[in-house]
C-alpha cells in the first residue's frame, strides 16, 4: 500500500481532481481522454476497455467520444506526474534501461 498510497501519489490525485472539477470532467472520463488523445498511443493502436456493467463499459465508450481535454487538465496530469516522478513513487518493470528516467 505505501508504494500507492503515499503524499505524492495523493497530492497528484488531488492536482488532477481539481482540475477535473473545474470542468466538470469525472476524473475516470478525463482517464480514459487522455490515454486516447494525449499519450503516446499511434492512431493505429488500440484500446481494451472493460467494464463490470454494460452501463459502465458504455460510459467508457462515451467518454473516448469527448474529444480532447483543455489544456489545463493535460497540464494538471503533465504536473502530477513530475510530483510523482520526482519522489520515485513509479517502480520500473522494466528490464535494463528504464524509458522513464
Amino acid at each position: 500500500r505505501k508504494r500507492y498510497l503515499g503524499e505524492p501519489q495523493l497530492d497528484a490525485v488531488d492536482l488532477v481532481g481539481a482540475a477535473c472539477a473545474k470542468h466538470d470532467v469525472p476524473p475516470t472520463r478525463a482517464a480514459l481522454r487522455w490515454i486516447k488523445f494525449h499519450s503516446k498511443l499511434a492512431d493505429d493502436d488500440g484500446l481494451i476497455l472493460g467494464a463490470s456493467k454494460m452501463n459502465h463499459f458504455q460510459e467508457n465508450l462515451a467518454a473516448l467520444d469527448d474529444g480532447p481535454l483543455p489544456d489545463d487538465i493535460v497540464a494538471a496530469y503533465d504536473e502530477a506526474w513530475g510530483i510523482v516522478k520526482a519522489h520515485g513513487c513509479c517502480p520500473t518493470y522494466e528490464r535494463g534501461t528504464s524509458l522513464y528516467e
